[in-house]
């Protein structure tokens, strides 16, 4: 099955999951916030107001992960672990024998 990417990208379906890229990339960053929204809900046992920081928390998180989208920082991250993975740095010496060598 050949994937034509201009049309994906244009796509509902392309849209969707970018959307819920932003939404759980700032979900990841943000995460040790759940907890403190936990604890207020059990400590306060005030569910309206827990539910509305919770509400405003998740809106939060997706804007937060479409600001580190937008300024590049997924990238940055994704660098900074391919710099840690063994498989990476094999195949980055490779590459550079490679050009060296012009193959």
């Amino acid at each position: 099955m050949k994937i034509n990417k201009k049309k994906l990208i244009k796509g509902w379906k392309y849209k969707v999951i970018l959307h819920k890229n932003y939404f759980d990339k700032g979900r990841s960053i943000t995460a040790y916030f759940i907890y403190m929204i936990a604890i207020f809900g059990f400590a306060s046992r005030n569910v309206k107001a827990s539910l509305i920081i919770g509400f405003i928390y998740a809106i939060a998180c997706y804007f937060f992960g479409m600001w580190w989208f937008h300024y590049g920082l997924v990238f940055a991250e994704n660098e900074v672990g391919n710099q840690n993975d063994l498989f990476e740095q094999e195949v980055r010496v490779v590459m550079k024998w490679a050009r060296k060598e012009k193959i």
